[in-house]
Parts: structure tokens; sequence; C-alpha cells
């Protein structure tokens, strides 16, 4: 490594170096950390070592940390004498980070790579897809929905059904029932074929504005778990992801969410309808829906374990998923059949619980991403997530700091879901942000719940949140201005539907628009 070292000294000057494994992620962003400046004289250099074991998934690390703590790529230089570097440099860059690649140095040799456009085609083309709109969910993938139906995927808008349209439940279907569904077959074959299937418009719409869809964001994840290998036909492979919104058990009614996906909204419903009108009401049906994963009678988890030796990567929702102890069951059956140290799992948690028994249980899996659903900041968050205590959620955060710095395999992300309440305010939400060393930043759009999608805002309010999203000089003013163009780009509810639901839930929860969000309810002209 000195002499390595000595040979970059005589180009560039050094600051300090670092050896980059698939296990030492915490140590990488402390080095990061460590050798931060405002700003970098043009010969100042940092130089990261490779191993070549996995090295586009270390490229995608190092990237990660450059981004979240500010650096640019332009000052980093990666050894690695791994035949393929270059293409790999190129394929991870292009993934939304800086459009300037890393620097190589190889065969002792420093090698600058020219400064290029990607587009989702290039960085994917290694994986060898039937064509430019392929998507691999409907092939590997199954998702649980939070009252017990299943989807190929959280994004599409159909449930699996069978020739007759009948939906496919965790009550009358088994996993190989619905990956061979009548539904799942025919959506295959329109991605066979080429197609944009209408089931998949959230995905296409947020690709037509430059952001990465569901679709390519799994391709990304993925690409390096096995999907490189697959023949595509119309035949089902393999369930290596599985998205299990584990009920809809919860303790907050978010003002973005519902009975379908939280048993707290769900009992607020219940209490606002006449007691002889409970039975059979839809808040009803989805509270008795939504406890499945509680049923001891349903063979769901034993059809599961059937399926485990091939998974990869598993996603817990909800719901609240660390108020559902059953999913922590199943984990631990994951480490006992040996398979943990092979899966990689990611959680949406609304930051109200730690749940401490799990630190003795995610030790032994490859990778836990724990990403935190926060919309705003105050009384702004505290609006939207009714129940949830920032003070808390913030104290519990620092918990979850913690336990990153003692065991290696964690990650700690910021999922924003952007809507109608926060759309004007995103700056101060990533100066926070900006403030937690997260590992990584989501900015999710809602499209579920039309009349909070920010499609959905009075011509009034979007021209405010137009100005504030493309004038926005913070870390993230390139999301923002995708943002922007999303926002632009579509119609949703009319003003008199947006404002009859805020009055409607502000009545209900004894709060006002007008208080916690000021600028917007002048903007749609709500009065309270």
């Amino acid at each position: 490594m000195k002499d390595i070292i000595d040979k970059i000294s005589q180009t560039y000057n050094v600051l300090g170096s670092f050896q980059l494994t698939n296990t030492n992620a915490i140590e990488l962003r402390n080095f990061l950390k460590d050798n931060y400046r405002e700003a970098y004289k043009p010969d100042e250099r940092l130089v990261v070592f490779l191993n070549d074991d996995n090295i586009e998934q270390m490229l995608l690390t190092l990237l990660d940390h450059l981004l979240g703590i500010d650096i640019g790529s332009y000052f980093v230089i990666v050894v690695s004498n791994n035949d393929n570097i270059e293409q790999s440099v190129i394929s991870a860059t292009s993934t939304g980070y800086d459009k300037q690649p890393l620097e190589i140095f190889k065969n002792n040799s420093l090698i600058k790579l020219d400064e290029v456009e990607h587009t989702n085609n290039d960085r994917l083309a290694s994986l060898k897809l039937p064509n430019s709109t392929f998507c691999v969910l409907p092939w590997i993938s199954l998702e649980t929905s939070p009252v017990g139906g299943y989807k190929p995927c959280c994004n599409i808008f159909e449930e699996i059904t069978d020739e007759d349209n009948n939906p496919l439940t965790v009550h009358n279907a088994t996993i190989d029932e619905c990956q061979n569904a009548f539904s799942m077959n025919k959506l295959r074959e329109e991605f066979l074929q080429g197609k944009k299937p209408v089931a998949c418009n959230r995905c296409w719409s947020e690709e037509d504005v430059g952001r990465n869809s569901k679709r390519i964001n799994t391709l990304e994840r993925m690409k390096d778990m096995g999907i490189r290998n697959i023949q595509w036909d119309n035949k089902p492979k393999n369930l290596m992801f599985v998205d299990l919104k584990l009920g809809n058990i919860c303790n907050l009614k978010c003002r973005i969410c519902g009975s379908y996906s939280s048993s707290t909204y769900a009992t607020e419903e219940l209490k606002q309808m006449p007691y002889e009108e409970r039975k059979g009401s839809y808040p009803k049906i989805q509270l008795v829906n939504g406890a499945w994963p509680r049923n001891k009678e349903l063979s769901f988890w034993d059809d599961l374990r059937n399926h485990t030796y091939d998974i990869r990567y598993l996603e817990f929702t909800g719901g609240e998923p660390f108020m559902i102890k059953e999913h922590f069951e199943f984990l631990q059956m994951l480490i006992d059949l040996h398979l943990a140290h092979q899966i990689e799992i990611h959680y949406n948690t609304n930051g109200t619980i730690y749940p401490k028994e799990a630190e003795h249980i995610w030790l032994h899996f490859k990778h836990v991403e724990i990403a935190f659903s926060i919309d705003a900041v105050g009384d702004k968050f505290e609006y939207q997530r009714t129940e949830a205590n920032w003070e808390k959620v913030n104290e519990n955060i620092i918990q979850f700091k913690k336990l990153r710095e003692e065991l290696n395999n964690i990650s700690l992300q910021v999922c924003s879901t952007i809507n109608i309440f926060n759309v004007m305010y995103l700056d101060e939400l990533a100066e926070w942000i900006d403030q937690q060393d997260f590992d990584y930043v989501h900015w999710n759009m809602l499209h579920t719940a039309l009349q909070h999608c920010i499609t959905s805002l009075t011509p009034e309010a979007k021209d405010v949140a137009y100005s504030r999203l493309v004038n926005s000089q913070s870390n993230h003013k390139e999301a923002f201005q995708r943002v922007a163009d999303f926002m632009m780009n579509a119609e949703g509810v009319s003003a008199e539907e947006l404002i009859a639901d805020i009055s409607k839930m502000d009545l209900r929860r004894g709060h006002n628009l007008a208080s916690a969000h000021p600028e917007l309810a002048v903007a749609i002209g709500y009065n309270g």
C-alpha cells in the first residue's frame, strides 16, 4: 500500500487512505468524516483501496457515504486491479451521485474517466434484461399487504388474482399458487413483450420525470444478489425478495395513512360511527383483516419457511413493524436454519419504538437497514403523524446510532414521503436530515391517497412550492427539482375536495392546518 501511495503522491497531495472491505462501512464513514473539508484544494485526494470481492457493492457503499458527508467523488481515488473496475466505476457513479466518476489507480497507473451522462439502461446493461422497460419483480418477489392480500410489489395498483379475478390472500392461497396465478402470468408476459403495464403507472410516472422508480431501485439493489444469471421466460423464479407488510398494527394515525395500514386510524374511524353501523364497516373489516400475522391457524409462516433458502432480501413495513413481534420469531428461525448471513433486511419504521430485543437477532444478518419515516420536523411532524412525539423519536434515533456504532452490519436511512403537507417546507426538513448522519436519504413520492399527493395542490400552492423547490440551496436540490417537475406534470383532486378532506380530519382531531402549516393554509384557501 505504501508503494502505491508514494506513486499517487507524485501527482496529488494524499490526505489519507483507507482499505475498504465488505464489513467495515462504519470505519469508512469515520475516515471520511475525519478527512472532510468544506473546500478541497485542486490537488488534494483521498485514496480508498478496494478488495476484489463484490467490488460493485463496495463502490456503492463508498458513494453512499461520500454523498452523505458531502465529499465530491472528484477528490477520491479508488485502487483496484480488477479487470472490470472501469465499467464498475461508471455503473456505480451513474446511480444518481456525481456525474464525475471516481479516479482509478490500476496496474500502477492513474486512470481518469471522462465525465459522461448515463441512462438507466446504460448502467443496467450488464444484467442482460429482455428489454429496457423490464421489471424483475413479477418473477422473484411477493408482497403481503397489511390486510393479507398478495402483490408482486408495493407500487402496483392491482392485487394478484385468479382467472376469475378473485383476489388471492394469505387465507386462500399458497405462495406457489400466487407466483403461478393468472394475473402474474399475464404481467410477466407483458414485460417480456416490452410493454409498460398500466398497473405499473406509478413507476412510469416517476421515470418520466427522471426519478428512480421502484423498478430501477430494485434492479440496483439486487443486481449482485443473483439475478444476473436468470433466464427470463414466463415461469416464476425462486423467491428472492419478500416485502412483508405484516398487518396494520400501528400506534400512530398519520394524515397520509388510513385504516388499511393503521389499526389506530381504523379505531378512530370506528369511534366516529354510530354503534349499529360499525359491524361490517370498512374500518372494522380492516381491523380484523389487519391482524392476520397473529392468526395461529394460518399456514403462511410454514409456507414461507419452505421458500427461505433462496431469499436474499426482506422488507418489513406495516403497520409499525417493531410492534409486530411475530416477525422476530421468523428472523430467529432464519438464524436457526443458518440462512441469516445471506439475507439483507430493510425496515420502515415511524421511529417511535426502539426494539431492544432485536439487537441480538440483527447481528446475525448480512445487513440491516432501518429507514425512519420522517416527513417534517417539530410541530409539523406531530400534525402529520398524530400520536407521535417528536422529542421521543429523536431520542430513539440516537439509540439506533449507538447500535450502528456497536454492530458493523447496521445502516440508517431516512425515508421522507413528499406530500401536500411538507412539499413547501422540504428545505427545513433537509436541514434536520443533514445534521443526523444518516447513511442514506430517500425522497419518496406519495401516490396513494390522491388528495394528499402534491399534484392535488391548488395552482397558487404549486407556485409557492415550485419556487422554493427550484431555488433550494440545500444538498438535495437536484432531487427537489425532480419533485417540482413531478408536481407540475399532473393534476389531482379539486381544491374543494382537498379542503374538505383536511377540514374533516382537523375537526375530528381538534387540529387546525392554519396553526401547523399557515403558509399552506393560505395558499390553498383554507380557513379552518
